[in-house]
């Protein structure tokens, strides 16, 4: 089909170009939209209890790794936690809008397990500074309770406890948004080919009414004679 037959074929089949046009035009407004997210992600640091044995606050172990983790297992309840590839990965870049997400950072990568840290990250994306902002800190208290909980079923005693500390203390939010002239471009590209999708698939089923199958011509042919 050359570029002359393609117009000809657009012209018998304009009613379908037009709408095409329409749908593509709100589509491309509707993806333009100033729609910004905001995510951020921070740190509470699992601390053993100081004392002469163990000075350093910070110092890690095993057994700190597992109270993180079942602390998050407490939180999170009993769902199945999303795994992804890199640990740098993130809820905006999955795609999710509004949520939140802890768990033990996992450097093993997408096909193994390695917890080598006491601290458990948090994620959390939403409409809005607030919105965020108010969900770590929801987070926050609620990783805290859950840590004293277990520990107090457990019976150990105030001097021994395990506590928390917030890393950073303020969590620094940020707007994600997205590229508006690659949303145009794209959405452009998009209803042009679904258009000329339906053009095409119009005009082939057009060519086919007009082609009479060929035995039904031999009969006519026959009953002429």
């Amino acid at each position: 089909m050359t570029l002359s037959d393609l117009f000809a074929t657009a012209w018998r089949h304009r009613v379908v170009v037009v709408l095409g046009l329409v749908v593509t035009l709100a589509a491309g407004l509707l993806a333009i939209q100033y729609r910004t997210v905001y995510w951020t992600r921070t740190e509470v640091v699992f601390l053993v209890p100081r004392n002469e044995f163990h000075p350093n606050a910070l110092s890690s172990s095993e057994s700190i790794v597992i109270t993180a983790g079942a602390v998050a297992k407490v939180v999170l309840g009993p769902g199945r936690v999303p795994k992804y590839a890199s640990p740098e990965a993130t809820l905006v870049g999955a795609g999710v809008r509004e949520g939140w997400s802890i768990g033990l950072p996992d450097n093993g990568g997408q096909w193994a397990t390695n917890f080598d840290s006491q601290v458990l990250s948090i994620e959390a994306v939403g409409p809005s500074q607030t919105f965020v902002l108010d969900k770590v800190r929801e987070l926050r208290e609620r990783i805290a309770t859950s840590l004293d909980d277990l520990q107090e079923a457990e019976g150990v005693s105030q001097r021994n406890r395990i506590t928390v500390k917030a890393s950073p203390q303020v969590p620094t939010v940020y707007g994600v948004t997205g590229s508006r002239p690659r949303a145009l471009v794209m959405t452009g590209l998009l209803g042009a080919g679904l258009t000329l999708a339906a053009v095409l698939t119009l005009e082939a089923r057009r060519s086919s009414r007009r082609v009479e199958p060929l035995p039904q011509r031999r009969e006519l042919a026959a009953a002429g004679r």
